[in-house]
């Protein structure tokens, strides 16, 4: 259930994106549009000194005085109005330009233009039913001139020799383009910036699956491989590797008497002080609630018992939280590669059998894996 609940919480969030840049679109086309009608107004008193006022200039003139006007009509308007409006607008401009000019004129400029920001403000399947009923228009005004019908209001041969059509034609040949690349692009952007996001969330999920999100440590998954790896180096170079694995004494206690905060805080500081405490060749990971578990790279038996020293006097500070001092203590078993074993998983049942030996002897201390019914064991003071 909860992970529905996520999941329509993603839908809505990616639809709130996408709305948000069909609204950045719309307006960007229609200031476009306002600057070609303060492009278009010289060109358009130039047009009507030479053929007057046809019908096609009257609602190019109504046009350019509504595209002068949507700055501040735009403000008042949905994005649903202002889509539609749009679209309405380059249709009508498509239509009335094949009706007038027929396939001299720049009306399936405007109709193409109609047909793909309907595609990209609504949906594809209304993309395609726009494009369709333009082209049926095209038919229809196709009919309309081989039969005689329809009559061009100007003289053709006149019309593509005159400077003011070609200032017309240029003005929408520049802007038609325009709106097509600024719909291109701001999907291209926004695309691109989902896929960022994305790779960056996959990189967070990575991290989060192999990585403790408590203490930052590496978690078992990640430290098993981790010793595979270092016991393959370890048999090609003849070195020899420790694994030890440590299980902290008397933190359930602290657990209780003093809270989950308290525990959560006391193992952030442990993990610290153990990370800090080895070399940056060795690992470290958390593989439990208060078990750790640590590789050591080319080390011997007296090597691995001083670093196992060493953690557990870093162990037996105590935390402060809260004015209380947290003490702990740690039990620490020791494996090495190859005397105790030659598998990562044998490695480290041996080093956490160890492990138990040395908590049977109080706790607070190190024990070294055998395969020999005794331990050689190293007992310390319990801080408690």
């Amino acid at each position: 259930m909860r992970k529905n609940s996520l999941s329509v919480a993603r839908n809505r969030e990616l639809d709130a994106r996408f709305a948000k840049f069909r609204e950045q679109l719309v307006d960007r086309i229609f200031k476009a549009a306002c600057l070609l009608a303060l492009i278009y107004l010289p060109i358009l008193a130039w047009r009507v000194s030479d053929v007057g006022w046809s019908p096609q200039l009257k609602l190019h003139a109504l046009l350019v005085a509504f595209s002068l006007a949507t700055p501040f009509l735009l403000r008042r308007m949905s994005l649903v109005v202002k889509s539609t409006l749009l679209i309405v607008i380059f249709l009508s401009l498509g239509i009335a330009g094949v009706f007038s000019m027929g396939m001299m004129g720049t009306g399936y400029w405007w109709c193409l233009q109609s047909a793909v920001l309907a595609a990209t403000l609504y949906s594809l399947r209304i993309g395609v039913y726009t494009a369709l009923a333009s082209t049926g228009l095209f038919a229809a005004a196709s009919g309309g001139f081989v039969t005689g019908v329809l009559t061009a209001p100007v003289d053709l041969n006149a019309h593509i020799v005159s400077p003011s059509a070609w200032g017309a034609f240029l003005a929408v040949v520049l802007f038609a383009p325009s709106a097509l690349l600024l719909a291109t692009r701001g999907y291209q952007s926004l695309i691109e910036q989902l896929a960022a996001e994305l790779d960056a969330q996959r990189s967070k999920l990575e991290e989060l699956v192999g990585h403790d999100p408590l203490t930052g440590l590496p978690q078992s998954g990640l430290v098993v491989d981790r010793l595979e790896t270092a016991l393959n180096k370890a048999r090609r170079m003849k070195e020899q590797v420790g694994v030890l694995f440590l299980d902290l004494d008397g933190f359930k206690r602290v657990d209780d008497v003093h809270g989950h905060a308290a525990g959560d805080h006391l193992l952030q500081q442990i993990a610290a002080r153990l990370k800090a405490a080895l070399r940056a060749e060795d690992t470290i990971g958390r593989v439990g609630g208060d078990e750790f578990l640590v590789i050591l790279w080319s080390t011997d038996e007296p090597g691995a018992t001083s670093v196992a020293q060493k953690l557990i006097e870093q162990v037996n500070v105590p935390v402060v939280f809260q004015d209380a001092a947290l003490r702990v203590g740690v039990s620490v078993g020791i494996a090495l590669f190859p005397h105790h074993g030659e598998e990562a998983q044998l490695l480290r049942r041996r080093a956490d059998k160890a492990m138990y030996e040395a908590k049977r002897m109080r706790g607070n201390a190190h024990a070294l894996a055998t395969v020999s019914p005794h331990a050689a064991v190293g007992q310390y003071d319990d801080p408690r």
